[in-house]
Parts: C-alpha cells; sequence; structure tokens
C-alpha cells in the first residue's frame, strides 16, 4: 500500500482541516462537494483524499487536471500537480510530461506550482534519487529551485519527444 493511501497519513490529511476533514473521510460525495469550497486548503485536502482514497484509477488524471485548469490558488493546483505525479509515477506519459514540462517553464506560473509541478515531472518520468535515507529523498525532492535546481533536459525532452511538434515551449533553457 502507498504510504499516501494508508489510512494514519489520510486521516493526518483529514485533520488538517477539522471536522470537514472527517466528513470527507467517511463520504465520497463530501469529499467532491468541497471541490468547490471557499478555503483553498479544503479544496486541497478534498483533492488529495479523491486522489488517494475514493477514485478509482481511471478517474485520478481528470480531476486533477480539471483541478489544475479550473483552480488558480497555488495550494490546490499543488495538490493536483501531486496526484498526477503520484498517479503516473514511472510511466513517462507524454501527454503529462507535455503539461508539467510546460508549467514548469512558464516564468510567470507561480513558483510553488512550479516546482510542484517539476517534482510531478520527476516521478513521471521514472527518475531515482541517489540518498542514503527517505528523509534524504523528501529532503531532495523538497528542496527543488527553479531554475538552477532543474534537469532542463528532462523538462525539455518532453516537449521535443518523438510525439511532440518538436517546437519548444519558450522558457529557461
Amino acid at each position: 500500500m502507498s504510504v499516501l493511501r494508508s489510512a494514519d497519513t489520510l486521516a493526518h490529511l483529514a485533520s488538517l482541516i477539522g471536522p470537514l476533514g472527517s466528513e470527507m473521510l467517511e463520504s465520497r460525495s463530501a469529499t467532491e462537494r468541497n471541490l468547490g469550497h471557499p478555503n483553498p486548503d479544503v479544496r486541497a485536502v478534498a483533492i488529495h483524499l479523491l486522489t488517494h482514497k475514493w477514485a478509482d484509477d481511471t478517474e485520478v488524471n481528470t480531476i486533477c487536471e480539471k483541478a489544475l485548469n479550473e483552480d488558480k490558488h497555488p495550494t490546490v493546483r499543488g495538490a493536483a500537480l501531486s496526484g498526477l505525479g503520484i498517479h503516473n509515477s514511472g510511466t513517462e506519459d507524454r501527454r503529462i510530461g507535455r503539461i508539467l514540462s510546460a508549467l514548469i517553464k512558464n516564468e510567470s506560473e507561480d513558483t510553488f506550482v512550479r516546482e510542484a509541478a517539476y517534482r510531478a515531472l520527476f516521478l513521471l518520468s521514472g527518475k531515482e534519487v541517489e540518498c542514503e535515507s527517505g528523509e534524504d529523498i523528501l529532503a531532495a525532492l523538497r528542496d527543488i529551485r527553479i531554475p538552477a535546481g532543474v534537469d532542463w533536459e528532462l523538462v525539455n525532452s518532453f516537449l521535443l519527444g518523438p510525439d511532440c511538434s518538436g517546437e519548444s515551449v519558450p522558457g529557461p533553457p
């Protein structure tokens, strides 16, 4: 079982938003209803719970992409990107990779969102982080700095791959 799907992790996420979190742990409909909550923290937890508890695999990309496209709050968009990265980990999905790479290269995008997109792309690509412990891996992924800490070759590989137009998206290298 994925660490993110463990009951303890889900309960911790739900506890961050109080009684609404408990309600969402018990009901998919309550979770879906809270995707439109005025508090972005509630919306972010709803995305995490939908993608890691309630949704089946065929729904995860749709839920995350809808939130990414429709919600402008960085916390919510970061939750959606996390869901995309974890759900598609190691798949090297070209379509998702292009979405993530375009966000990373978009200098007008919020830095938090660009960093979340890079973490998701890193997971999607199946790249390994060479670290001694799980804590080192988390620190390495948490401490990404754009543009200096980005593997631009990896980012561009999803924009210039065999099923892409061959045109680069503007942005850093």
